[in-house]
C-alpha cells in the first residue's frame, strides 16, 4: 500500500531532512512507499546538490536538495511533493517515474480547464511557461526519491531578485494566475495521486523518520558547509528556455 502524508508546513531544512529520512526507511523496508505533500515555512530557496549557494542574493533561507537540478524559490503558498518508491513500479525508469508521476500534476492542473504538457523529462509547462520543476535522486539500488515544486503564488520578483535572472529571461508561471481556489487546487491535486495508486492509506511520518529527520536537520540541512556547495549555477536551466 501507498501511505499518502497530507500537506504540513515545515522550515526548509526539515523538508529536506524528511524527504532522505523517508527514503532510508524505505529503502530499508521499514516503511511503505510513500507520497508526501508540504510547503515551506519560512520560504526559502533550495539549491541543487552541486551547486553553491553565493548564486542567491539577499536575506532569504537557503537548503540544498539531495537531489539535482539548480535553484528554486519556494514561497509559503506553492506545493510541493515527494514519492519515494521501489523503482521496479517505474519500469526502472527515471523517465517513466518522471511520467507518471508527473502526469498527477497534469491531471490536476488540466482538471481547471488548463493544457499544461509535460516539456522534456521533468518541466510541467503552461503556455510554454514552467509551473512545476522536479528532480529525482535515482542513485540508491532499488528505491528512489522525486519531489517537485509547483508555483502557486505569483512571485515574480522574488525570482528575479534573489537568483539575479534577468527578466525577459525568467520563462516561468504560477498557477494564482489562472486558479483562484487554492484549497479546491490542493484536492483536485491529492485527488489525483490518490487515483495513481488506487491502493493507499493517509498516514504520518514514524517516530523513527522524525528522530533521523531532526538528525539530518541540524547535523546535514542546516550546516553552513553542505549548503556552500561545489559550482555556480543559476535558476533551472528550463526556467530560461529560450525556445
Amino acid at each position: 500500500m501507498w501511505r499518502i502524508i497530507d500537506v504540513q508546513y515545515y522550515n526548509p531544512y526539515m523538508n529536506m531532512a524528511i524527504d532522505e529520512a523517508i527514503l532510508e526507511f524505505v529503502s530499508k523496508g521499514k516503511s511503505d512507499k510513500t507520497i508526501r505533500f508540504y510547503r515551506w515555512q519560512p520560504s526559502a530557496v533550495s539549491l541543487g546538490i552541486a551547486q553553491d549557494s553565493s548564486i542567491v542574493n539577499g536575506n532569504v533561507n537557503i537548503v540544498r536538495r539531495p537531489t539535482g537540478g539548480n535553484a528554486v524559490y519556494h514561497h509559503e503558498r506553492d506545493f510541493t511533493y515527494s514519492v519515494v518508491a521501489p523503482k521496479n513500479l517505474f519500469n526502472n525508469s527515471l523517465r517513466e517515474a518522471y511520467k507518471q508521476i508527473c502526469n498527477c500534476i497534469i491531471n490536476a492542473i488540466n482538471s481547471f480547464s488548463l493544457e499544461a504538457k509535460l516539456v522534456g523529462k521533468n518541466d510541467i509547462l503552461i503556455e510554454n511557461r514552467k509551473v512545476c520543476g522536479n528532480a529525482i535522486d535515482f542513485s540508491r539500488k532499488d528505491i528512489f526519491l522525486q519531489h517537485g515544486s509547483i508555483f502557486f503564488h505569483d512571485c515574480r520578483d522574488l525570482w528575479l531578485k534573489l537568483l539575479d535572472i534577468e527578466e525577459e529571461k525568467l520563462k516561468i508561471t504560477f498557477l494564482s494566475n489562472y486558479i483562484k481556489d487554492e484549497e479546491k487546487f490542493y484536492n483536485n491535486l491529492k485527488k489525483s495521486f490518490i487515483d495513481f495508486s488506487k491502493d493507499y492509506y493517509f498516514g504520518e511520518l514514524t517516530k523513527e523518520e522524525k528522530q533521523l529527520a531532526e538528525t539530518l536537520a541540524k547535523e546535514k540541512y542546516s550546516n553552513i558547509n553542505w549548503n556552500k556547495g561545489l559550482k555556480k549555477g543559476t535558476a533551472c536551466a528550463a526556467d530560461i528556455r529560450e525556445d
